[in-house]
């Protein structure tokens, strides 16, 4: 199995994302957390992030993504992992609004990485931004 290096050239910090993963959706975490949009692309499966590719091009995409970062769930802990061929479960904790609740997070191995699915959370809530909600809310 090959592993692909996602790198972070801010803080030089290389993640691998080939046989864990957690690691896989921490990467992510901090590329949301850094804003960067190569990365989270990179890192999430192409069906996930349509949205972002989607709309990358239109004049108010900065904006747009900054704010979605910012409004991010915080994540507190991965709770449990669940591995079953090309699909894991992570089980996490995240926060919104200083209220913590479960979240579940599926990944899907492409043949060299963890790449992640979807997320959601306790209250039913996804994370991707879709065309039918505004920027800053969740759906």
């Amino acid at each position: 199995m090959q592993s692909a290096n996602i790198s972070n050239e801010l803080h030089n910090q290389v993640w691998q994302t080939s046989s864990d993963p957690a690691a896989a959706y921490s990467a992510y975490l901090a590329a949301v957390l850094r804003r960067d949009l190569a990365s989270v692309l990179a890192l999430a499966s192409d069906d996930y992030a349509r949205g972002l590719r989607r709309s990358r091009g239109r004049s108010s995409f900065v904006a747009f993504f900054d704010c979605w970062c910012e409004s991010y769930p915080l994540h507190r802990d991965v709770v449990a992992c669940f591995i079953d061929g090309d699909t894991a479960i992570l089980e996490t904790v995240v926060e919104i609004a200083h209220v913590a609740m479960p979240g579940r997070v599926s990944l899907i191995h492409d043949g060299d990485n963890w790449r992640v699915h979807s997320e959601r959370c306790g209250d039913g809530h996804t994370r991707m931004p879709t065309p039918r909600i505004s920027p800053c809310k969740l759906s």
